[in-house]
């Protein structure tokens, strides 16, 4: 199959690691697949698959730069087998695609992208992408559920043999967390304001956030750290004694799944995806979200008690295991040659 996941450009995040995994899995499998992006955009993850950067036309205007973006996509689309939408954007180019036979138009939904939408023009514009095309791939019940529509749910995955304990001394107990400033609903206010609380009893605790922006926080102490590479985010998650997620909304949320990988005890927000795999007091402590107090008190039982984080940390490793990337790559696989057969 000749395969195609049309972008605006690659971004530091788990919706992008599972495009990657996903397009490397098939490109293992002998399949041609191609990532599309703009001049300049690179890869963030290792990519196995064949990056094909065009030039596209940008707008200053962000309803017209939506309408040369659309163009952009739609011109420069190579005819294909498989077309991959992974972004409400992307869609509308797919649906002009599949007018013109350019390729089978697959949506892969990774959030419900509306929530981060500001611009209600565009948030309706989110909305209605996902009945531009038949085949949905999302990546988690949340996300089907939240789109009213019979989609394929297929998860994302853990490469275990980079995310596993490794057995870290620290000094100090470790708080860590993967954070962004970006969108409120990412919940690091949630997080810092838990953490002042958390200090209270634990005042030399070391508070750890890995983000690729700059954030400027000067309540507590934080230390921020720019991870390179999965080798270094391992050796975060290894290291910490809790790793906290505090979103309000995620698809899935890949990183407390990566950290029961590593052997992690993990804080969780119900944040919607995260059901698929989390348990409430069997691998994790899932507390409601925007509850600073409840975060808090969460990451507080663990640091009190170690069986607790004993049970968290075994039944976290095993839950992770089940999560290859492998099983993802098979299903997605089966789902495009099952398109081709029908066509």
């Amino acid at each position: 199959m000749k395969i195609i996941f049309p972008t605006l450009g690659f971004v530091m995040s788990g919706g992008f690691r599972y495009i990657c995994e996903v397009a490397n899995g098939l490109t293992e499998k002998g399949h041609e697949v191609f990532i599309l992006t703009p001049m300049g955009s690179k890869s963030p993850f290792p990519l196995k698959a064949v990056q094909l950067q065009k030039k596209f036309l940008i707008h200053h205007n962000k309803y017209l730069n939506f309408i040369t973006n659309t163009y952009s996509l739609f011109r420069t689309t190579p005819k294909c087998d498989i077309l991959v939408a992974n972004y409400w954007i992307t869609v509308y180019s797919a649906f002009f695609s599949r007018i013109y036979r350019k390729g089978i138009p697959f949506y892969l939904v990774q959030a419900y992208e509306p929530f981060f939408m500001a611009d209600k023009i565009f948030e309706q514009l989110a909305k209605m992408s996902y009945y531009l095309v038949d085949n949905i791939i999302t990546n988690s019940m949340w996300t089907d559920n939240m789109i009213h529509k019979k989609t394929h749910v297929i998860h994302p995955g853990v490469n275990t043999e980079i995310f596993k304990p490794l057995n870290i001394k620290t000094e100090k107990k470790v708080i860590f967390a993967v954070g962004s400033n970006a969108l409120p609903l990412k919940g690091f206010e949630d997080f810092v304001q838990s953490m002042k609380i958390v200090r209270k009893e634990y005042p030399d605790i070391e508070i750890i956030v890995a983000t690729h922006e700059n954030i400027n926080e000067s309540r507590i102490p934080i230390k921020f750290v720019k991870a390179q590479n999965d080798f270094e985010m391992a050796r975060l998650y290894s290291a910490c004694d809790v790793f906290v997620s505090a979103s309000w909304y995620e698809g899935f949320c890949l990183p407390p799944l990566e950290a029961m990988a590593c052997g992690a005890p993990v804080v969780t927000t119900d944040s919607g995806g995260i059901n698929d795999y989390a348990i409430h007091q069997k691998n994790s402590l899932i507390v409601t979200p925007k509850e600073p107090m409840k975060i808090a008190n969460a990451v507080l039982k663990i640091l009190s008690d170690d069986e607790l984080a004993k049970k968290l940390r075994d039944n976290g490793i095993e839950t992770a295991s089940k999560f290859p990337w492998q099983k993802t790559v098979d299903r997605i696989e089966q789902i495009f040659l099952d398109a081709l057969s029908r066509k």
